[in-house]
C-alpha cells in the first residue's frame, strides 16, 4: 500500500509512522501552493 501526505501535515505523518509505514520519497512542489508531497509505502 502506497500513500502520499503534505509534508507539513506533522499530525499524519506521525500517524502513519506510528502505523508502520516507511518514508521512500519526495515529490517536489506537488501541491499548489508548491508544497512537497512525501511518499510512504506499507510494507
Amino acid at each position: 500500500m502506497f500513500l502520499e501526505v503534505r509534508a507539513g501535515n506533522a499530525v499524519a505523518r506521525a500517524l502513519y509512522e506510528k502505523e508502520g509505514f516507511s518514508q521512500i520519497g519526495t515529490r517536489r512542489g506537488y501541491y499548489w501552493n508548491g508544497e512537497d508531497a512525501v511518499l510512504y509505502k506499507l510494507p
